[in-house]
């Protein structure tokens, strides 16, 4: 045994040959697979002693179900509603023209939905079906209001407008929008 600390550190150490193989090999067999775990997670550990630690995974779908309008606005949740969460994927049901809008604000849509459960999801998918009738919101804003007709004098507006077009049905047509345009709010 050598008791000099500068010869110890000269000292390089040497290294198996089948060693080092045998190592390689169970690293090119585990190539891009995780590593599991043995032990139990703190929080399962946890829950057994203190329930209020156990895991409340199961819920999360029904909570953030519950509370989707305010999760993701009023807009949105008429559009869409979520269907499943799968380990870091967030399933949304969707009518399959309104995908390619939610696909645009994917990443705004999954902050909303980390910050209201507490776990950061990375993948939105969705299920281009028509939303469940359930779903729907039921209010008062949300049924058709009446139409309040144009007045003679704006009538008579777009009525001059239009003299230069033939087509009667286009002519209806326009003042048709012009009356939804008038009536919104």
């Amino acid at each position: 045994m050598n008791s000099d600390p500068q010869n110890s550190n000269k000292a390089k150490p040497k290294l198996d040959k089948d060693l080092e193989d045998m190592a390689l090999s169970f690293l090119a067999m585990r190539r891009g697979r995780k590593f599991s775990i043995t032990e139990k997670p703190l929080k399962n550990a946890l829950g057994n002693i203190l329930p209020f630690a156990k895991d409340t995974k199961p819920n999360r779908i029904k909570e953030l179900q519950a509370n989707w309008q305010m999760v993701v606005g009023e807009k949105l949740a008429k559009i869409c509603f979520p269907e499943s969460l799968r380990g870091k994927t967030v399933t949304l049901r969707a009518n399959s023209s309104a995908v390619a809008l939610l696909q645009m604000r994917a990443d705004e849509i999954l902050g909303l939905i980390s910050l209201s459960t507490g776990t950061n999801y990375s993948k939105l998918s969705f299920i281009a079906a028509p939303l469940k009738k359930n779903v729907t919101l039921n209010n008062d804003e949300n049924k058709a209001k009446p139409l309040k007709p144009l007045d003679a004098s704006e009538l008579q507006n777009i009525e001059g407008k239009l003299q230069n077009i033939h087509s009667d049905g286009l002519k209806r047509a326009i003042i048709n929008l012009s009356t939804i345009i008038k009536n919104i709010d």
